[in-house]
């Protein structure tokens, strides 16, 4: 049995398509749809064409109404995480969902930058059903440590979860800490130069590799994730990156 709130979207949807879709019937017209009567004007069918999707989202903010399928992923809010102090220490543990609430409960992850010979920096994008920064570009390989997990074992697992990779040479670059409204996190920063084959799982949106130029180009546009784009400045200010392979190959193109 549909719910209320699923009737009216329903109705909402019905009566907006059937405006998109009728027949021009010259300026001043009006006809009936649904029981509300509407002025046919060219002018107004393009309008609501263009605006079709604000007009279904603006509809749903103000009546509570989700537009996501009832299938669609999301995060496990009772998956345990371990919470430490910023030497990284295990101090206690709480979920998922009480880390991404705002308590800025400190807990650790791992990011993995990937680049290929050519110096290029592999991004993957996040897919729309995250909580956090749906659908934006983020650092090749990120994920959190499981309670119990040591950094390194937490690194080659978001790995192979991630992005299908194993066979690397990681090179530990820094640690710090990041804040944001909901989470604060205990970030430990990797990079590592890969040729093989990237095969991303269904936990992301895809992924593809950037040059510099490109990324610096999409920094402050929404494309990226603040956290990458923080992260980014930082990386370029490290002795270790990009790794010497990719360095060298860079240069011999330059």
């Amino acid at each position: 049995m549909q719910s209320l709130h699923e009737k009216t979207k329903l109705s909402f949807i019905a009566r907006v398509a059937k405006l998109v879709d009728a027949p021009d019937l010259g300026s001043g017209v009006l006809r009936r749809v649904g029981s509300s009567p509407i002025t046919r004007t060219m002018r107004q069918k393009r309008i609501i064409r263009e605006n079709f999707p604000l007009f279904c989202c603006n509809f749903a903010l103000s009546n509570s109404i989700s537009f996501q399928p009832a299938n669609m992923k999301k995060d496990n809010n009772a998956e345990i995480f371990p919470i430490v102090d910023e030497d990284g220490c295990t101090i206690g543990s709480a979920t998922r969902g009480e880390c991404h609430n705002g308590s800025k409960l400190l807990h650790p992850v791992v990011h993995l930058h990937l680049l290929d010979s050519e110096g290029r920096l592999y991004l993957q994008q996040r897919p729309l059903w995250k909580e956090i920064q749906p659908g934006k570009w983020d650092t090749a390989v990120g994920g959190h440590i499981d309670y119990g997990e040591d950094v390194e074992a937490a690194l080659m697992r978001e790995a192979r979860e991630e992005i299908g990779i194993e066979l690397f040479a990681p090179q530990f670059l820094m640690r710090y800490v990041f804040e944001s409204e909901r989470e604060k996190e205990l970030v430990h920063v990797f990079c590592a130069v890969y040729t093989g084959e990237i095969m991303p799982s269904d936990e992301l949106d895809g992924g593809r590799f950037w040059n510099m130029e490109e990324i610096e180009g999409s920094m402050g546009k929404g494309i990226l994730t603040p956290n990458f784009e923080q992260e980014f400045g930082m990386l370029k200010l490290q002795p270790g990156f990009p790794p010497t392979a990719a360095k060298t190959k860079r240069q011999e193109h330059s």
